[in-house]
This record gives C-alpha cells, structure tokens and sequence, in this order.
C-alpha cells in the first residue's frame, strides 16, 4: 500500500505555525514565525495511518525537488516508512499524470492521494482525500483514507 503525500496543507500547515485561521498569529513574538510549520498533531495523523495500514509514503509535494523531506521528517517525529522509490517525478503537466507513472513503474499497487487541493488530481479523484489546508490532516480523514485503502480505520 502507499500514501501519496503532498505536504503543504496537509503536514504543514498555518495551525501548526500558530496562526489563525483568518491568516494573524496566535501570540506576538520578537522573531517572526513562518506562515506554516510542520503541525505535530498532523505528524501523529500521519504516523497512525502508515501504523495501522502498513503503507509507505511516496511524496508528491514540491518538497520533493528541493528538501531532504525524509531526514525533515524523521527529525519531525515521522515513525512511518517511506518507499525506496520515495517520490515521484516533476514532469507533469499534472500532478495525477506523476502518481500515475509512478503507479505504472511499481505494478499499480492500492494507494491513497493525501492533498489539499484537487485541481490536478480530477483524474484520480476517488483516491484522494482532501485535508483542510489550515489544520491538515485530522483523525476524520485517516478514517477516509483508510477506507480508500480498503480496510476499516
């Protein structure tokens, strides 16, 4: 099973940054916090849904071109397993076209897409659950997503 993981939005997020959701931070400080940071209830979400489902995560974010995303992610608190082929490519034009290559390079195995937006997976729309981009990943949708993986959450 893999989880393909976008990550703005769903791991990191303007919650785990404390911001609210009108877009002002939480608490004044003298250093400037980003507008997202990796939410660690999120993190856990994550780590519950690879724990319970034995899947590997296949990042399909824009980290995946310029961020070391597993060693940020272990540092982070990420317990899961990430596939040896850990993301897809870059060569579009849309993001479904990318799981897609991925999928037919690795014998089309079950997965789940983890985004909050869907403009570029309409194609693929009933495999991906759809995270609010202020909160990211909650227990509701580890439940859909379970359920797209085909087992009970």
């Amino acid at each position: 099973m893999i989880i393909f993981l976008d990550i703005d939005g769903v791991i990191c997020t303007r919650k785990g940054a404390g911001w609210t959701i009108d877009g002002r931070p939480l608490f004044r400080s003298l250093v400037r916090r980003p507008v997202r940071a990796i939410d660690s209830v999120a993190m856990r979400h994550l780590n519950d849904l690879c724990a319970r489902s034995g899947a590997d995560v296949v990042v399909s974010s824009m980290w995946r071109i310029d961020r070391d995303v597993r060693a940020i992610f272990v540092r982070r608190g990420f317990t899961g397993r990430f596939h040896e082929d850990w993301r897809t490519d870059a060569d579009g034009p849309l993001r479904s076209d990318e799981i897609r290559r991925w999928l037919v390079d690795h014998d089309n195995p079950t997965h789940v897409v983890i985004d909050d937006q869907l403009q570029q997976l309409l194609e693929i729309a009933h495999r991906v659950v759809l995270t609010n981009n202020y909160c990211g990943l909650t227990g509701a949708d580890v439940m859909r997503a379970a359920q797209v993986l085909g087992f009970q959450g």
